[in-house]
């Protein structure tokens, strides 16, 4: 049976603390939630949804992030390796001074393709597993 997971990882690249505040698996469950919860700086958080065996969906999820500084700025992460679905991951940030940046790779040799990926190019529709990094900065 094809993996349709999705592996993410979260870098920090601001000068702040980001904290996981929720998270929501739509469709699979997570076998890793966001470790760790509190991103220092220049550190990176990972985790791993899975499909559901035998479901139609594949996985899709949802994970909510504050960083902790003087704008509060909230950040949303939303992500689907999709069964019939096209895959997607998409950020969006409500507050000033930080922005989002991604790179996906899928298939057999996604994490491979995801690390030689340049930023902001685009997720690929297909393929699976589904291998994420979104990157936050400082805008």
């Amino acid at each position: 049976m094809a993996d349709f997971a999705t592996y993410g990882w979260i870098k920090n690249s601001t000068n702040s603390t980001i904290v996981i505040t929720g998270t929501h698996a739509v469709h699979g469950t997570w076998s890793q939630q966001p470790t760790p919860t509190k991103i220092k700086p220049g550190e990176t958080s990972q985790f791993t949804q899975k499909d559901p065996t035998g479901a139609a969906y594949g996985s899709e999820g949802t994970i909510s992030m504050l960083v902790v500084d003087e704008s509060a700025t909230t950040i949303g992460l939303k992500f689907q390796c999709g069964y019939a679905q096209d895959n997607y991951a998409k950020s969006s940030v409500d507050g000033s001074g930080i922005k989002v940046r991604i790179k996906a790779g899928s298939g057999d040799d996604g994490q491979s393709e995801m690390l030689a990926a340049s930023w902001d190019e685009g997720v690929p529709g297909k393929g699976h597993p589904l291998y994420v990094t979104w990157e936050v900065l400082e805008a």
